[in-house]
């Protein structure tokens, strides 16, 4: 991943959480659940490249980074105009 990737993921990621803390403000006040806790499956390789990402990011400086704001970042990044109908 190169530098301008890791600052606009790093860009997008703390636009992320002011919005996501504005929605958990909002929802603890209207008494609902914020987030869900789902369980997937991952191939290998994918989840090896999930670790991948991960670590270079950490390495980086961004010490709050978890897998979750990985995903989360790349379902809101992701065209799916452009998802292929076969892998």
């Amino acid at each position: 991943m190169d530098k301008d990737a890791r600052m606009a993921l790093y860009g997008a990621l703390e636009a992320d959480e002011n919005d996501v803390k504005k929605a958990k403000a909002k929802a603890i006040q209207e008494n609902k659940e914020t987030y869900k806790v789902i369980t997937i499956s991952l191939y290998n390789d994918d989840y090896e490249l999930l670790n991948d990402y991960l670590k270079e990011l950490k390495e980086e400086g961004y010490h709050r980074i978890n897998k979750s704001k990985i995903i989360r970042y790349a379902l809101r990044s992701v065209n799916i105009k452009n998802m292929p109908k076969k892998d």
